[in-house]
Protein backbone atom coordinates (compact mmCIF):
# COMPACT_ATOMS: atom_id res chain seq x y z
CA UNK A 1 0.00 0.00 0.00
CA UNK A 2 2.87 2.64 1.15
CA UNK A 3 4.17 1.42 -2.39
CA UNK A 4 1.35 2.64 -4.47
CA UNK A 5 0.88 5.54 -2.17
CA UNK A 6 4.76 6.38 -2.99
CA UNK A 7 4.71 5.65 -6.56
CA UNK A 8 1.53 8.03 -6.89
CA UNK A 9 2.58 10.98 -5.78
CA UNK A 10 5.92 10.40 -7.23
CA UNK A 11 4.40 10.30 -10.95
CA UNK A 12 1.62 13.51 -9.21
CA UNK A 13 5.27 14.97 -8.85
CA UNK A 14 6.07 14.60 -12.35
CA UNK A 15 3.20 15.53 -13.65
CA UNK A 16 3.25 18.61 -11.78
CA UNK A 17 6.97 19.70 -13.33
CA UNK A 18 6.55 19.11 -16.55
CA UNK A 19 2.73 21.02 -16.53
CA UNK A 20 2.82 24.39 -18.40
CA UNK A 21 3.10 26.91 -15.78
CA UNK A 22 -0.16 28.79 -15.05
CA UNK A 23 -0.46 31.97 -17.32
CA UNK A 24 -0.94 35.38 -15.60
CA UNK A 25 -1.68 38.56 -17.23
CA UNK A 26 -0.47 41.24 -15.41
CA UNK A 27 -2.82 44.12 -14.43
CA UNK A 28 -3.07 46.77 -16.40
CA UNK A 29 -2.31 50.30 -14.77
CA UNK A 30 -5.78 52.25 -14.59
CA UNK A 31 -6.25 54.85 -16.64
CA UNK A 32 -5.40 58.48 -16.35
CA UNK A 33 -7.86 60.04 -14.18
CA UNK A 34 -9.83 62.54 -15.74
CA UNK A 35 -8.59 65.45 -13.75
CA UNK A 36 -5.10 64.74 -13.48
CA UNK A 37 -5.08 64.71 -17.02
CA UNK A 38 -6.63 67.91 -17.42
CA UNK A 39 -4.49 69.76 -14.88
CA UNK A 40 -1.16 68.51 -16.53
CA UNK A 41 -2.45 69.71 -19.62
CA UNK A 42 -3.19 73.02 -18.07
CA UNK A 43 0.00 73.53 -16.79
CA UNK A 44 1.55 72.49 -20.19
CA UNK A 45 -0.75 75.35 -21.93
CA UNK A 46 0.92 77.85 -18.87
CA UNK A 47 4.39 76.59 -19.98
CA UNK A 48 3.51 77.09 -23.97
CA UNK A 49 2.17 80.67 -23.05
CA UNK A 50 5.47 81.35 -20.61
CA UNK A 51 7.60 81.09 -23.91
CA UNK A 52 5.82 82.56 -26.01
CA UNK A 53 5.69 85.91 -23.70
CA UNK A 54 9.47 85.26 -22.69
CA UNK A 55 8.62 85.40 -19.04
CA UNK A 56 10.84 83.51 -16.27
CA UNK A 57 8.04 85.40 -14.11
CA UNK A 58 5.23 83.28 -15.93
CA UNK A 59 7.20 79.91 -16.21
CA UNK A 60 8.57 79.84 -12.51
CA UNK A 61 5.24 78.85 -10.29
CA UNK A 62 5.39 76.24 -13.15
CA UNK A 63 8.67 74.97 -11.64
CA UNK A 64 9.42 72.68 -8.31
CA UNK A 65 12.24 75.26 -7.49
CA UNK A 66 14.14 73.06 -5.29
CA UNK A 67 17.21 70.99 -5.95
CA UNK A 68 15.07 67.79 -7.32
CA UNK A 69 14.61 69.74 -10.47
CA UNK A 70 16.66 68.53 -13.09
CA UNK A 71 16.23 70.22 -17.04
CA UNK A 72 17.95 68.68 -20.10
CA UNK A 73 17.87 70.54 -23.14
CA UNK A 74 20.06 68.18 -26.24
CA UNK A 75 22.16 67.03 -24.09
CA UNK A 76 22.50 69.54 -21.75
CA UNK A 77 21.45 69.52 -18.07
CA UNK A 78 21.15 71.37 -14.92
CA UNK A 79 20.51 70.25 -11.59
CA UNK A 80 18.55 72.32 -9.45
CA UNK A 81 16.70 75.80 -9.66
CA UNK A 82 19.31 77.97 -9.24
CA UNK A 83 20.81 76.63 -12.77
CA UNK A 84 17.63 76.11 -14.12
CA UNK A 85 16.44 79.46 -13.32
CA UNK A 86 19.83 80.95 -14.99
CA UNK A 87 19.39 78.43 -17.78
CA UNK A 88 15.96 79.79 -18.81
CA UNK A 89 16.78 83.47 -17.74
CA UNK A 90 19.47 83.89 -20.12
CA UNK A 91 17.49 82.19 -23.06
CA UNK A 92 14.34 84.47 -22.50
CA UNK A 93 16.96 86.84 -22.55
CA UNK A 94 18.60 86.44 -25.57
CA UNK A 95 15.24 85.89 -27.34
CA UNK A 96 13.23 88.07 -28.62
CA UNK A 97 10.74 86.00 -30.45
CA UNK A 98 9.54 82.43 -28.99
CA UNK A 99 6.90 80.19 -30.76
CA UNK A 100 6.08 76.99 -29.30
CA UNK A 101 3.66 74.19 -31.04
CA UNK A 102 2.66 71.29 -29.21
CA UNK A 103 1.04 68.12 -30.98
CA UNK A 104 0.25 64.39 -29.90
CA UNK A 105 0.25 65.29 -26.23
CA UNK A 106 -0.42 61.66 -23.85
CA UNK A 107 -0.56 62.14 -19.97
CA UNK A 108 0.40 59.18 -17.60
CA UNK A 109 -0.67 59.53 -14.26
CA UNK A 110 2.05 57.90 -11.77
CA UNK A 111 0.59 57.02 -8.99
CA UNK A 112 -1.30 59.62 -6.84
CA UNK A 113 1.25 62.68 -6.99
CA UNK A 114 2.80 61.86 -9.86
CA UNK A 115 2.72 62.13 -13.75
CA UNK A 116 4.70 61.70 -16.89
CA UNK A 117 3.92 64.08 -20.40
CA UNK A 118 5.09 63.64 -23.39
CA UNK A 119 4.78 65.64 -26.50
CA UNK A 120 5.82 66.65 -30.23
CA UNK A 121 7.53 70.30 -29.80
CA UNK A 122 8.44 72.39 -32.35
CA UNK A 123 9.74 75.69 -30.92
CA UNK A 124 11.36 78.44 -33.10
CA UNK A 125 12.58 81.15 -31.43
CA UNK A 126 14.75 84.61 -32.71
CA UNK A 127 16.94 87.21 -31.54
CA UNK A 128 15.63 89.66 -34.22
CA UNK A 129 18.13 88.42 -36.52
CA UNK A 130 17.98 84.70 -37.14
CA UNK A 131 15.39 82.18 -36.47
CA UNK A 132 16.31 78.78 -35.26
CA UNK A 133 13.97 75.91 -35.37
CA UNK A 134 13.85 72.80 -33.44
CA UNK A 135 11.49 70.34 -33.63
CA UNK A 136 11.77 67.33 -31.33
CA UNK A 137 10.12 65.27 -28.37
CA UNK A 138 10.17 67.19 -24.77
CA UNK A 139 9.10 64.86 -21.55
CA UNK A 140 8.43 66.27 -18.76
CA UNK A 141 7.83 64.83 -15.48
CA UNK A 142 5.26 66.30 -12.85
CA UNK A 143 4.81 66.00 -8.76
CA UNK A 144 1.56 67.19 -6.60
CA UNK A 145 2.62 69.55 -4.50
CA UNK A 146 -0.51 70.18 -2.21
CA UNK A 147 -3.20 71.33 -5.48
CA UNK A 148 -1.00 72.19 -7.73
CA UNK A 149 1.39 70.14 -10.16
CA UNK A 150 5.25 71.27 -10.49
CA UNK A 151 7.90 70.19 -13.36
CA UNK A 152 10.65 68.26 -11.54
CA UNK A 153 12.22 66.95 -14.86
CA UNK A 154 12.16 68.06 -18.15
CA UNK A 155 13.70 66.32 -21.01
CA UNK A 156 14.05 68.06 -25.10
CA UNK A 157 15.94 66.47 -27.76
CA UNK A 158 15.61 67.36 -31.37
CA UNK A 159 16.88 66.05 -34.41
CA UNK A 160 19.68 68.55 -35.67
CA UNK A 161 18.13 70.60 -39.12
CA UNK A 162 20.07 70.45 -42.18
CA UNK A 163 22.39 67.92 -44.48
CA UNK A 164 23.25 65.46 -41.15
Amino acid sequence: MHRLVFASLLLLGMVACHAAPLATTPEAPPPTPVQVDAAVKSRIEQYRQGYEVRSLDALAPLYSQTEDLTITVQGRTQHGWTQAQEALSSFLTKAVMVKVRVTDLKVVALGDAGALATMSVHRSFGDGVTTVDEVGTLLLVFRRVGEEWKIVAEHFSYAPTGGG
